[in-house]
């Protein structure tokens, strides 16, 4: 029932991005916490944004699902944008790499 009213609220006129994106992100979680995985990716992809504040989360968990669909590939892919992403924002996290 949570879902569905969750659902209602994605389709109402709401103008609030952050409210939309909250929702986004607690039914693409509820989905892959249930096990559904293309369903998951279908939520967290609407957040899938550069610098969006669940971009990361949602980012990781379309990453698990797609290994849970047997999608390693793609799965990989994703989790070397976040690392790039985030060694770039971060230099100390980089590993290896001479200091620039």
């Amino acid at each position: 029932q949570s879902i569905s009213q969750l659902n209602d609220f994605m389709n109402s006129d709401l103008d609030d991005q952050t409210l939309k994106d909250a929702a986004y992100l607690t039914l693409g979680l509820s989905s892959f916490n249930l096990g559904k995985w293309q369903e998951a990716i279908d939520y967290l992809s609407h957040l899938n944004q550069d610098g969006g504040p669940y971009a990361n989360q949602a980012r990781l968990h379309i990453g698990m699902s797609l290994e849970k669909l047997g999608r390693s590939d793609e799965a990989e892919e994703i989790y070397k944008q976040i690392l790039n992403e985030q060694t770039a924002n971060n230099p100390g996290l980089r590993v290896n790499q001479p200091n620039q």
